[in-house]
């Protein structure tokens, strides 16, 4: 997502449909059935959000997200700390075996974890699998199945569109099955970038909630205010399902914002009334904290506006 931008080769066999209508939204037809593999009929019905999915995120929307699904590089112990000391509480993740990363205990501690299809890594950078409908459904069942795994989440990059529809499609009717909580992560200006990847009314329909990322200004005179004109635009095109933020530390030579501009964006962020954000690759700010002035003050800031840490944030967090 961002730094990644690979492409989803080969063609897409998973077709996305366009069919019926109820009150509104768009839904696939009955004809798709045989496109999406074994389970289908079963599960069709529960690609959109449930009661159920949409109430276990509501617990989290006043505490903030961990994007660690690049590469990925936080430690079990590292996310424990990242949670007891400035109060994140999700944490976005592509594989439970890298950094042996202990599902079971982090669920334990409160934190919500999130499984990312990620186009930039196996198995979502493969074509035969892309193409095999019952091998994404799979793969979605079994994260949907995990009683460690609150929900499935879609990196929307690339530039085969329909394979994207497809996907989110399958992934919502599996996690929304179990219950589970599904989540778009678009690029920040996807309706303008890429023409039929998808429609906000297949978004409303089968996502609990999108997380668009942003690394630039969005042409506004500062980040802060960048990220709240993206969410503008998200709800100016008709997504009405909860729309919250990813940014980051700040990188100049990347997107010419530097961490001492970044280090505003949670105070921004809570003072606009946006209910919570996600850091983008949190593991660079937070090992680098004690010897960046800007990156203590990121993460102080996070704690403040999202960790439930009040205002007067503990010596602590600087150690």
């Amino acid at each position: 997502m961002g730094l990644l931008r690979p492409v989803f080769i080969g063609l897409a066999l998973l077709v996305a449909a366009t069919g019926a209508r109820s009150e509104g939204v768009q839904r696939p037809d009955s004809s798709a059935e045989d496109t999406l593999g074994v389970g289908a009929r079963e599960t069709r019905q529960q690609a959109a959000a449930t009661p159920d999915s949409q109430a276990e995120f509501a617990r989290y929307r006043r505490t903030w997200a961990l994007w660690d699904a690049e590469g990925q590089h936080l430690t079990t112990e590292e996310v424990r700390e990242i949670h007891r000391t400035f109060g994140a509480g999700i944490l976005f993740f592509r594989s439970e075996t890298k950094h042996g990363l202990d599902l079971e205990l982090l669920k334990e501690n409160g934190l919500m974890l999130i499984k990312v299809a990620h186009p930039g890594y196996a198995p979502f950078n493969q074509n035969d699998f892309i193409a095999d409908a019952s091998q994404l459904r799979e793969w979605a069942r079994a994260a949907a199945m995990n009683p460690a795994i609150d929900g499935v989440a879609l990196d929307i990059e690339g530039y085969t569109a329909t394979t994207h529809k497809s996907v989110l499609r399958v992934l919502a009717e599996e996690a929304h099955a179990q219950g589970k909580t599904v989540h778009a992560v678009p690029h920040f200006a996807l309706f303008d970038r890429w023409e039929d990847v998808l429609t906000p009314q297949e978004i409303n329909a089968y996502a609990d909630v999108v997380w668009p990322w942003l690394y630039n200004r969005f042409r506004q005179p500062d980040y802060g205010q960048g990220l709240v004109a993206m969410l503008g635009y998200w709800r100016d095109h008709g997504v009405t399902v909860p729309t919250y933020p990813i940014f980051d530390h700040g990188r100049t030579d990347y997107s010419g914002i530097a961490p001492s501009e970044a280090r505003e964006v949670p105070l921004h962020l809570m003072r606009a009334g946006v209910e919570t954000v996600c850091l983008f690759q949190p593991h660079v700010s937070f090992r680098a904290r004690t010897e960046v002035v800007d990156y203590a003050a990121l993460w102080r800031n996070l704690a403040t506006a999202y960790g439930g840490k009040g205002d007067g944030v503990s010596d602590a967090l600087d150690e």
